[in-house]
């Protein structure tokens, strides 16, 4: 059985010894992608000024060569008088696409925002992806009966690895029409460097075809298949994988190009709540156990964290840690305005910062009435409380402006003290925040 995680790559680089010999070769590689540069803008030239035919495939095919990417069809089963014009590959790289045009000149649907570079010269074409499913559908089958020029699919949506392919879509399958499978191996020669990654992108990975001293993609042609009388599109998909997947020799797995996203959320949630705690422990020193359990996140609160760069991601926690029952879109919205944690905290304390019923997470709610009992029972002793605990949380910030900036003279005098102290502080902000809240919404 083929493991999901077996079918990517999550690193460029070997574990090991095998990283040695990158390494050593990184100074050389990193001129010979230089130099090449130089050839891709001759190519890009070249490419644009001839007109698409078998003289310009043959000339690119000798460019890119000297880029350090060779194209070899070693083996075609094509019979003559057959031309489907429906092509479907695996897929194996971001660049399988151009390897694919060099040989035959085809289309591939792309999205609307592909470089324009891209689409004028290596055979991108928006065919209006963005649109419903039976119009792309149909654009696509008015475009085939208007032109001669074949159109590629990848039915795994997305690249896999060289242990097995990803479960086909069905929807190249659904226009009922002949189709013309293609295989694509790829050896890479000299340095071990993986040719895609789970966060792989054309750019890079284009880039380490230039770092790399060759980067061979093998194409087979297999033989025409067509759609079965009574055989769904299903059905139909599953036979042109498995006859792909044999051709090369790898598994035909049951995996979708929607496992690998969940697998890649799950990987980038991990690595979240690692740099999550390093932020923590270099701000706030040793963290004791009772308080490092992470701010409880919803699915679209995980979805927002996902989108934001590292340190915007770092900021949010930081303010969801201290004030949970506030939502992870407030948050964002008055740090894009405030670029500060501390006085993104003051102001939401404040209450500067409207926060909708809608906006306030169950978590906060649960936190917040269950320590309810430990709030003053009159409305003299909460101001007295939340007037103390204000100036504490007052002070923590300008202590931390001052550790951060250098200019504490006495922020502890060892670092458990200064370590204690920020975890004072922090609780009695916390319960502040939850103070206000209980205040607010008349949990009494």
């Amino acid at each position: 059985m083929v493991s999901l995680k077996s079918l990517f790559s999550s690193s460029r680089f070997p574990e090991g010894s095998g990283i040695i010999s990158v390494i050593l070769y990184f100074p050389l590689g990193i001129c010979l992608a230089i130099v090449r540069m130089f050839m891709v803008l001759h190519t890009l030239l070249v490419a644009s000024i001839l007109p698409v035919s078998s003289f310009r495939s043959f000339v690119l095919r000798g460019l890119f060569g000297v880029l350090g990417i060779q194209v070899l069809v070693t083996e075609d089963k094509r019979k003559k008088g057959q031309s489907s014009k429906l092509l479907v590959s695996n897929h194996v790289s971001e660049l399988d696409q151009i390897v694919i045009y060099l040989i035959t000149n085809n289309f591939t649907p792309c999205s609307p925002d592909m470089h324009a570079i891209l689409r004028m010269n290596f055979g991108y074409r928006d065919f209006g992806c963005e649109e419903t499913r039976e119009s792309f559908i149909s654009n696509i089958k008015k475009y085939l009966q208007d032109t001669s020029t074949a159109v590629l699919f990848h039915p795994e949506q997305t690249t896999s690895g060289a242990a097995g392919m990803l479960k086909f879509s069905s929807f190249p399958f659904e226009m009922k029409m002949p189709v013309q499978p293609i295989s694509i191996t790829v050896t890479r020669m000299g340095v071990p460097v993986a040719l895609t990654t789970l966060e792989g992108s054309f750019w890079w990975d284009f880039f380490w075809c230039l770092f790399t001293p060759c980067t061979i993609f093998k194409v087979k042609f297999l033989a025409q298949e067509e759609p079965v009388e009574g055989e769904d599109s299903e059905a139909y998909a599953k036979r042109v994988q498995t006859a792909i997947a044999k051709s090369i020799n790898v598994k035909a797995t049951q995996y979708t190009f929607t496992d690998k996203a969940e697998y890649k959320k799950k990987l980038q949630l991990a690595s979240l709540n690692q740099s999550t705690t390093s932020s923590a422990l270099s701000a706030g020193g040793v963290v004791q156990k009772e308080e490092s359990n992470p701010p409880s996140l919803g699915t679209s609160d995980e979805d927002l964290l996902l989108s934001l760069s590292d340190e915007m991601r770092v900021m949010v926690l930081q303010v969801k840690d201290v004030l949970p029952h506030v939502s992870v879109s407030v948050i964002i919205k008055t740090i894009e305005i405030t670029g500060d944690v501390d006085i993104t905290i003051t102001n939401i304390l404040e209450g500067n910062i409207e926060i909708n019923e809608k906006e306030i997470g169950k978590t906060g709610q649960d936190t917040t009435q269950s320590q309810a009992k430990d709030f003053g029972r009159t409305s003299a002793d909460r101001q007295i409380s939340y007037a103390e605990r204000k100036k504490a949380m007052i002070e923590m910030a300008r202590e931390r402006y001052k550790e951060k900036h250098g200019l504490a003279k006495d922020s502890g005098r060892t670092t458990a003290d200064r370590h204690l102290s920020y975890a004072v502080r922090k609780k009695a902000m916390i319960e502040m925040a939850q103070e206000r809240y209980k205040e607010k919404h008349g949990l009494e």
